[in-house]
């Protein structure tokens, strides 16, 4: 008897490495190098004021998950940044049924305000720009 089922096998690798043949293959292109962020571990020392935060946040308890709706201050901050780069009438209230951590802050007519689609829309990272 097998230690585990065959059905195991369909689970495939975590997404976060198969990130890694494209990263090489834009380097490769482009000559550029690319901050890689897909396995948590930059590949840069961590700036010493990010690491003072850091060590402050532990020292205040805030070593916990926050809301999955996202920290109040920066889903505000977003609704402002939408608000006034965009043009829209946006809020930082409870997401509407659909949303995603793309979509962004509901607009005034209840509809989600979207910037560059976001990983859910296309399948791929993208950027908001003013």
């Amino acid at each position: 008897m097998a230690l585990f089922a065959d059905r195991i096998q369909r689970i495939g690798t975590e997404n976060a490495f198969k990130v890694g043949p494209y990263i090489k293959e834009v380097e490769d292109s482009t000559g550029k190098k690319v901050i890689r962020c897909n396995l948590g571990e930059p590949d840069f020392p961590l700036p010493k004021h990010i690491r003072e935060e850091v060590k402050r946040q532990i020292d205040n308890d805030m070593t916990h998950y926050c809301d999955p709706q996202g920290i109040l201050p920066l889903r505000e901050a977003v609704a402002k940044y939408i608000g006034r780069n965009r043009g829209r009438t946006t809020t930082a209230t409870k997401r509407p049924a659909g949303w995603t951590s793309a979509t962004g802050p509901t607009t005034s007519d209840g509809s989600a305000s979207r910037c560059g689609g976001g990983p859910a829309a296309t399948g791929r990272a993208t950027t908001c720009s003013s």
